[in-house]
């Protein structure tokens, strides 16, 4: 109903039952994401590297620019992807039926997170802290992709098309297509952190603490498998 307030999410209980068993076949989609993503991060660093060469030509240099262009938004929807599916497959794994889907549907992404931290762990994310505050950047990020309304620059005044053109400049993009991955560790690692009983109360989502997976690092370039480390070593447990 136009108009009506939205109860805030900590207001919202669910009654948990006995999880669905077979955890792994509900979070194979999040998986499925998160490799992707990790995919098309990759790509798209490599492809910046190369716009910044100095010794190519300009065709390749644009070249390069575009493909960084394409795989970055990939990577924005996928880490959105990525997160929706998990807490989706949470919600499903702990609250089976309908009243999951039902309470959480008017949310935004980082509020479902929310309610299931709050309602499986006794404990959400601190409003202003890393992984509540990446996935609203995300969230940002994305509808800026999803909801793009085209303007007629030849209707604007000289200063408006310079800010346009501005916020169109590659390394805007490439910002908020790091800030996407990132999104995607802080939420993983802090969700992991704040588990009580990792093996009783498991978090639907990659993990991205080595001591989890041993061979995660396997699958980055060392520069990236830098900037997952310093995510992590950034977030300590009172900025949960």
């Amino acid at each position: 109903m136009a108009g009506k307030r939205l109860p805030n999410y900590s207001t919202i209980t669910l009654d948990m039952r006995d999880p669905i068993p077979n955890r792994g076949q509900i979070n194979a989609m999040s998986t499925m994401y998160a490799r992707m993503m990790h995919k098309h991060y990759i790509r798209h660093r490599a492809s910046v590297m190369e716009r910044q060469r100095e010794d190519i030509e300009v065709y390749q240099r644009h070249e390069a620019a575009r493909e960084a262009r394409e795989d970055g938004i990939l990577v924005i929807v996928l880490a959105a992807m990525t997160l929706e599916s998990a807490v989706n497959a949470m919600g499903v794994h702990y609250f089976p039926g309908k009243r999951f889907r039902d309470a959480v549907r008017p949310y935004s992404l980082r509020d479902t997170w929310q309610i299931v931290m709050k309602n499986v762990f006794g404990r959400g994310f601190r409003e202003k802290g890393p992984a509540y505050q990446a996935m609203r950047h995300l969230a940002e990020a994305r509808n800026s992709l999803v909801h793009n309304h085209a303007k007629q620059l030849e209707l604007l005044d000289q200063q408006a098309m310079d800010q346009a053109f501005a916020q169109a400049h590659p390394a805007v993009l490439e910002g908020k297509v790091k800030q996407a991955f990132e999104a995607v560790v802080a939420v993983s690692y802090a969700a992991h952190s704040m588990t009580p009983d990792p093996v009783g109360k498991p978090v639907l989502l990659q993990s991205y603490d080595l001591g989890r997976v041993p061979y995660l690092e396997e699958e980055f370039p060392a520069d990236i498998w830098a900037e997952i480390v310093a995510v992590r070593e950034s977030m300590s447990d009172a900025e949960y």
